[in-house]
């Protein structure tokens, strides 16, 4: 075995590093995302940045080609086409974090708590679904987003979200770990409370 320079060494250690946190953040994202997603990690954390290696185009599950940039978390102009409006001002009342999770700015109207929670989830799942390509949403998320709003009513958010006309219940119902779609009816009502937030 050959013994290396000291300087290598701690190249190589350091380089070891890189890769484990690139790889544990992969659990982040879709499947389908992730060799691109690592390309890019290491890319940047390499300090070759994009300027060297652009990130390779990527099919969704829908069979949509984007290109996903890692370091920007998502985009919203597909969202604010889908929703018939201005990205700019969706982009107001949005955040789409570099941990690809996804922040409303303004409080969600709604005649109960249980009804802005159920909104709020359909605009997450919404933006979800047409800034980032992920059509399933965890439960941890909806839970996060109904929190910021202040519309969290602990024993009674799951079977709310599970009973909600807005949204599918992806996987055993029974799980603590379910994930949600939205549904026909979510997809409608996510765009006209988007348009209603934004006073269109």
């Amino acid at each position: 075995m050959v013994d290396l320079p000291h300087d290598a060494t701690q190249k190589l250690e350091r380089a070891g590093r890189v890769v484990d946190a690139a790889v544990a953040m992969l659990d982040r994202y879709p499947e389908e995302y992730r060799v691109t997603i690592l390309e890019s990690l290491l890319a940047v954390a390499s300090g070759a940045g994009w300027a060297t290696r652009p990130p390779s185009p990527i099919t969704s599950a829908t069979g949509r080609t984007d290109t996903i940039a890692a370091e920007k978390g998502g985009s919203l102009a597909e969202a604010a086409a889908v929703a018939g409006v201005d990205q700019a001002d969706l982009e107001r009342i949005v955040h789409l974090g570099d941990d690809g999770f996804v922040k409303l700015l303004l409080q969600v109207h709604g005649r109960s708590v249980a009804e802005r929670a159920n909104r709020a989830a359909a605009i997450y799942c919404f933006i979800k679904e047409h800034g980032f390509g992920e059509r399933d949403v965890e439960i941890e998320e909806l839970r996060r987003v109904c929190v910021e709003q202040k519309a969290y009513n602990a024993p009674n958010f799951a079977r709310n979200l599970q009973t909600s006309p807005w949204l599918l219940v992806i996987g055993e119902p029974r799980s603590r770990h379910k994930e949600y779609r939205l549904s026909a009816e979510g997809e409608q009502e996510a765009k006209a409370s988007l348009r209603e937030l934004l006073g269109v």
